[in-house]
């Protein structure tokens, strides 16, 4: 095992010193009305709105308000904190090809959070990610493969999706990069 830390599938910074942070405040250029309602409500820490916003656009199939939807119940933002409704909205999310929700779907399954354990199903989800161009879940991806854990242990795999995930400007996988 190596000694270095997770990645948060929500904020891409290292668990052990994580300062949670509402990905609400991400807006797309073409989110919905009610997605883009959402997100000013969350960034005023208005829970209440930002849900009855996402709720009625996240039913309908947009995968930003799934996934904001999925923070929010993965988080406890004005709701009760639920992995397995999180790991739903993920889901929804995933199928969609978002490789954000594809991450923190992994991560669930990885740890087990929401959802039974699965190592093979973290490694294709953070496969997925990784390929569409998350460098969370390329540095994932890395350090599954350096523990052996839902593929065989290999440390050159290991070594290639931490550059990959270094060159997409995630910082922590610089350092295992170099190893």
């Amino acid at each position: 095992m190596s000694s270095r830390q997770v990645a948060s599938p929500v904020t891409g910074t290292p668990i052990a010193s994580a300062v949670l942070s509402l990905a609400l405040a991400i807006v797309s250029a073409g989110a919905n009305a009610g997605t883009a309602e959402g997100y000013d409500a969350g960034r005023r820490g208005d829970y209440a709105t930002a849900l009855r916003e996402f709720q009625p656009v996240a039913e309908k199939g947009d995968r930003d308000a799934q996934l904001a939807l999925a923070d929010m119940y993965l988080r406890g933002y004005g709701v009760a904190a639920d992995p397995a409704i999180a790991a739903r909205w993920f889901r929804k999310a995933a199928e969609q090809g978002d490789p954000r929700a594809q991450t923190n779907l992994g991560f669930l399954y990885e740890h087990g959070e929401g959802v039974p354990q699965d190592q093979a199903r973290a490694v294709a989800l953070y496969r997925g990610a990784c390929e569409g161009g998350d460098a969370v879940g390329c540095n994932n991806l890395g350090s599954l493969h350096e523990d052996g854990k839902g593929v065989p242990l290999d440390r050159r795999a290991a070594a290639r999706f931490y550059k990959k995930a270094c060159a997409l400007g995630y910082e922590p996988a610089c350092d295992e990069a170099k190893k």
